[in-house]
């Protein structure tokens, strides 16, 4: 993998107040879809994802994993978008978010 690592969510739907930038603010622009700020436990990164929570539901406080891949291919082989997804794969171990 490229990147792994546990994440903390942080906020959920937080934006920064436009009246004071330092301030956060509660807003949700759309029905199916959370703005979630989370820290990497690891290397202390800080993520901003959009996730459909009908799908993924997350809350304030949850972790999840996130993992960064070259290619689904679990062998290793193949480059990034290279094989088909019919050889062995890690799409069938693991939740897969598309782009």
């Amino acid at each position: 993998s490229l990147f792994k690592d546990i994440f903390d969510i942080t906020g959920i739907d937080m934006i920064p107040d436009p009246k004071d930038a330092s301030k956060l603010i509660k807003s949700k622009k759309f029905d199916k879809t959370t703005r979630i700020t989370a820290m990497s436990e690891n290397y202390g990164y800080e993520l901003t994802l959009d996730v459909n929570t009908e799908i993924y539901p997350l809350r304030d406080r949850d972790k999840f994993e996130l993992v960064l891949m070259g290619s689904l291919d679990m062998r290793g082989g193949g480059g990034v978008g290279g094989g088909a997804m019919s050889s062995v794969s890690g799409a069938a171990s693991m939740d897969v978010l598309g782009t």
